[in-house]
């Protein structure tokens, strides 16, 4: 509907024979998890490479609660000087769509802030599994 080829990253499991070559097509990009990876230095190398790109991070799941977002999302869009556009399905509404972008300021408290304004009053397909918006760097640069 928007025309816009999007890159998005999941987990390696998904990107085995059967649906590998699928979800490749579909623009996705496979990530070890569990292994120590420069993985926010190759989506910035990514970004500076292509004249065009649009990469989506979910940054929250359903499985379970977590205190912290994984700050990846943020490192990447930091580093590569690329906006941030929140996208959201809200469940409570029925609706979903996509936010103002974001131009990262670098003070990771007041970034996070707009993420946490943004989402006040969604819900998830599981709102017992949402956790707190915050990342971990939050609480150090606190501490």
């Amino acid at each position: 509907a928007f025309d816009i080829k999007i890159t998005w990253m999941g987990k390696h499991s998904l990107f085995r024979f059967p649906m590998g070559g699928i979800m490749r097509s579909m623009g996705g990009l496979p990530i070890v998890r569990h292994e120590k990876s420069n993985l926010v230095e190759s989506m910035v190398e990514a970004f500076s490479e292509r004249a065009h790109m649009v990469l989506t991070v979910p940054t929250e799941g359903t499985r379970a609660r977590v205190e912290y977002w994984k700050s990846g999302f943020y490192h990447i869009a930091r580093q590569a000087n690329v906006p941030i556009v929140p996208s959201f399905l809200d469940f409570g509404r029925k609706f979903g769509g996509f936010g103002p972008a974001l131009e990262l300021s670098g003070d990771i408290a007041k970034d996070m802030q707009y993420f946490r304004d943004f989402y006040a009053g969604m819900k998830g397909k599981f709102p017992e599994n949402f956790g707190p918006i915050r990342l971990r760097e939050e609480d150090n640069e606190q501490g």
